[in-house]
């Protein structure tokens, strides 16, 4: 069990909205959906599950590769990047209904989710193998659930980064765990793939705000160009956007906290957006990080 003080959450009238985005390539072999210690295989094997990397430039990322990621956590294989691991593609419906499922009385929430012990998805998802859409709270439950974190601060393990208005605490691949994963660590790519720009290779994005919705979005991995910034990471841009342990404090009101989702629009650096994290209109995908 692990506690965070995290941050206490006024009542607030409305999230602004900054946007920003990335891109991913491939198709991975997915982990079962086990409980943590119990790794199994669905469809293909162990090796098989990391690919070669993007079409361009993204492959030589794997230079990076010095983390050992363990193999006991639930859902999304682990993928070692060069300083922590990261969930291979998004948490689908399948994998969050072994989590609804199982006993979440150990899990411990921070104080920014009072009461939060329903972890319904805030939309149904049309399939099993569609990423599941969730409120902030219930990601960070079933990250921990899973063995796992969300991805927050590089300097910190994983620890909320918070900003208020400082840009770079968000759009920095060096204090950002889920950016530094789109850009390949110190390669700095500007797609997840590569440098150069490569149409329709990933899936269309989630429409940020307004609602959660299944519109254009399908199950991970389904775009085999849409991979990197380290080899068999998918779609780091496009598809769902993706909850991270990112916040904004709210310039006004000091104990106004905002989570961001890192939306994956286009480029990896244009990939953010700030909701509150109770917020039961907006349903992100949830990508888990882990560190040794």
């Amino acid at each position: 069990m692990v506690r965070r003080a995290l941050m206490i959450v006024l009542p607030v009238a409305a999230a602004a909205c900054s946007l920003l985005f990335s891109v991913p390539d491939s198709v991975p072999s997915e982990k079962s959906d086990a409980q943590p210690g119990a790794l199994e295989e669905s469809g293909g094997s162990e090796s098989s599950a990391i690919a070669e990397g993007g079409p361009s430039d993204a492959s030589d990322a794997s230079d990076a590769r010095r983390v050992t990621c363990p193999d006991s956590t639930a859902g999304p294989r682990l993928l070692p990047t060069d300083t922590f691991c990261i969930d291979e593609t998004e948490v689908t419906a399948a994998q969050y209904a072994v989590f609804l499922d199982a006993d979440k009385s150990e899990i411990d929430v921070p104080p920014v989710c009072p009461n939060n012990t329903d972890f319904t998805p805030v939309l149904a998802a049309p399939a099993s193998d569609f990423p599941v859409l969730v409120q902030w709270c219930d990601a960070y439950a079933y990250c921990r659930w899973a063995g796992k974190r969300l991805c927050g601060s590089v300097a910190d393990g994983g620890e909320i980064l918070l900003s208020i208005l400082d840009a770079s605490a968000r759009t920095d691949p060096a204090r950002n765990e889920w950016l530094r994963a789109c850009v390949g660590g110190d390669h700095n790519f500007f797609y997840p793939y590569g440098n150069e720009y490569m149409p329709d290779a990933c899936a269309p994005e989630q429409a940020p705000f307004g609602g959660a919705s299944y519109t254009g979005l399908g199950p991970p991995a389904t775009h085999p160009d849409c991979v990197g910034g380290f080899p068999g990471l998918y779609d780091m841009t496009g598809n769902a956007a993706e909850w991270t342990n990112i916040a904004m404090v709210s310039p006004v009101n000091d104990a106004a906290v905002y989570n961001y989702a890192m939306l994956g629009w286009l480029e990896c650096r244009r990939s953010y957006g700030e909701v509150p994290p109770m917020d039961n209109q907006s349903g992100f995908a949830i990508r888990c990080c882990w560190s040794p």
